[in-house]
This record gives structure tokens, C-alpha cells and sequence, in this order.
């Protein structure tokens, strides 16, 4: 009897706590989720999960009673009947959620306060330390033997705990480019050495001060002054699919791939159910690099996959290659 009224106690506790810290209204959203992570674990029991509106004002708590899960967690709305005062969100408000204190990032959509009792799945996962994420960057650049390109890194990166300023960037993989990344302003210039002409590629790296990185691959083509550069021994060498860009996208994404020789290319774009969204098919295509538009306008907002399948129609498939590369729709 002891326990069972120290048990009813701490409940008691508990919600005068989390009803301190946020002042419940009349309409909510319920969010859950069966799989949500703490520093690359399942989230543990006794976590408090808060939700904030856009103007950072708690709206709703939640402490995990089962590992790795959470839920229902309701996210209160603004009660319009106290216009003085700001409970929560409005429809259409983009929600923000933390685990313990640190942010934590949605895996599975936007989390966005929809209309009342709607229910959610939104798994999330957090970390002490988040990576930086490069986004945006071109895949491929062109630019002649006598000229170079200019690229501000700072606009190609997102990192949710450190300021643009606090990242390193360097660069590798490169050949025949000369490429200088200026350590005050983080702009890159990628230019030819020697007016040399042809492919190559530079891979950017970008770092925090934990060590937590990214890295992305641009292809380089550097083309004669005056003239068209056709020799054949600057054509791609390998088989490779490029990150989609922009990526996060709404509606619209560019997927670019590249072939050494002449090869038949199935590209597929699937949901995370493994459902085929669309598909493109292309019979003996020349060695070089190819591109696509996905429009996203007819689909929802989600993690999607796109992979690329070619087989070299001279050997019946045994030359063959796959990969498969993720991406984010946001709207």
C-alpha cells in the first residue's frame, strides 16, 4: 500500500511539474513515435521530450515510460480566447523538439501542427554533437583553362550546433586543379594548373570543432579557351551516382549520374516502404555525364530513395552496378 501511494505521489509530482512549465488549452496535436534515439540509443526511460513553437514557447512535454519510444504527446494551440497570451502554436506552425535540453532532429518529416486530434508518428534522434550537413553544392562545374570558379562554402552547409565561422573546410582528391580555400572567409577557388584541360574531381570537407564532418565530391571540367575539349581520355573512368541537389528539395530535384562506356541505365525512385514513385529507363547510352528533374509536387513530404541499376549491354549484365543514395522532400 506504501509503494502504490508513493507511486500515486510522484505521478501527482510529475504533472504538477510538466503543467508548470506549459499551460495546456482545449486543441492539440498528438504526437508519437515507436522509434526514437538518444545519442545513437533508444531513448531512454525518464527522458522528457518538450515541444516548442515557432516563437520558442513550450507547448507540450512528454517523459519516456518505454524505451525507445514516446507518446501520445500533446502539442497545445494558442488559445485565441487570450490574446495576451501565447500558449502554443498556430495551424501550420513548424513545431521544434528537444530531448533533454538538446535538439532533436525529426528522421521522418516536418513536424508541423496540423488541426485538433490529429495523431503523428514523428520519429526523432538526437545527438550532443550534430554534424555539419553540406547542401546545395553543384555536382559538376565547368569552366575554361585560363579561367577558375569561386565558391562561398558558407552557403553550401547547415550545422544545428556550431556557427559557420567555428567550421574547417579542406579539400582533396584532386589532380591536375589547383584549389585554395581562404581560412578567414571559407571561399574556394578551383582553377587549372598548367591550362591544363579535362575531368577531375575535388572532394570538400567540412568539419566542427568535435570532428564531426561531411564530405562531398563536385566533378570538375576544364574546357580549351577556344573550342570544345573532345578527347575521350577525359571522359569519367567510373561508374558513380551524385547526391541529388538541392537536397533538402521542394518540389523539384536535379539527379546527375555518370557512365565510363556505353550501358543501359534504370534510375528508380522509391518511398521508404519500398513503393516506386517513378522511374526512368534508358537503352545504350553514350559514356559520359546524364542528369534528371524529379518533380516531387504529387507526393508527400518524407525520406525518399533513388537508385541507380546499368548493365553493359555488350557483356549481358556481368558488368553491371547499383547504389543507392537518400533524400529529403520538405513541404
Amino acid at each position: 500500500m506504501k509503494n502504490t501511494f508513493k507511486v500515486f505521489l510522484s505521478l501527482i509530482i510529475l504533472f504538477r511539474i510538466v503543467s508548470s512549465q506549459f499551460t495546456p488549452t482545449n486543441e492539440w496535436v498528438n504526437f508519437f513515435s515507436p522509434n526514437t534515439t538518444f545519442e545513437g540509443s533508444p531513448v531512454p526511460v525518464g527522458a522528457v521530450i518538450e515541444a516548442y513553437d515557432p516563437n520558442n514557447v513550450l507547448c507540450g512535454s512528454f517523459t519516456v515510460t518505454t524505451e525507445g519510444q514516446y507518446g501520445f504527446l500533446l502539442v497545445y494551440k494558442d488559445d485565441f480566447t487570450t490574446p495576451d497570451i501565447d500558449e502554443g502554436a498556430d495551424p501550420g506552425d513548424t513545431i521544434t523538439f528537444y530531448i533533454n535540453s538538446t535538439p532533436a532532429i525529426p528522421v521522418n518529416g516536418t513536424p508541423v501542427w496540423t488541426s485538433n486530434g490529429d495523431v503523428i508518428q514523428l520519429d526523432l534522434q538526437t545527438h550532443s554533437n550534430f554534424a555539419p550537413f553540406i547542401s546545395g553544392l553543384p555536382d559538376t562545374v565547368t569552366f575554361d583553362s585560363e579561367s577558375f570558379i569561386t565558391l562561398n562554402l558558407d552557403d553550401y552547409v547547415e550545422d544545428s550546433d556550431d556557427h559557420d565561422s567555428l567550421l574547417t573546410w579542406s579539400a582533396s582528391g584532386y589532380d591536375s586543379l589547383e584549389v585554395h580555400i581562404d581560412s578567414d572567409t571559407r571561399i574556394s577557388t578551383i582553377s587549372s594548373v598548367n591550362n591544363w584541360i579535362g575531368w577531375d574531381k575535388v572532394i570538400l570537407k567540412v568539419s566542427d570543432p568535435k570532428g564531426a564532418f561531411d564530405t562531398y565530391t563536385i566533378f570538375v571540367h576544364v574546357v580549351p579557351v577556344v573550342g570544345i575539349d573532345t578527347d575521350k581520355r577525359y571522359l569519367i573512368d567510373t561508374y558513380h551516382l551524385t547526391q541529388n541537389y538541392p537536397n533538402p528539395f521542394n518540389p523539384t530535384t536535379v539527379i546527375e549520374y555518370g557512365l565510363p562506356k556505353v550501358s543501359d541505365v534504370k534510375l528508380i525512385i522509391y518511398d521508404i516502404k519500398g513503393n516506386t514513385i517513378k522511374q526512368w529507363n534508358y537503352t545504350n547510352q553514350n559514356a559520359g555525364y546524364y542528369s534528371v528533374v524529379w518533380d516531387a509536387s504529387n507526393v508527400s513530404t518524407g525520406v525518399y530513395f533513388y537508385k541507380i541499376q546499368v548493365n553493359n549491354p555488350a557483356k549481358s549484365g556481368a558488368d553491371g552496378f547499383q547504389q543507392v543514395k537518400k533524400m529529403l522532400l520538405i513541404k
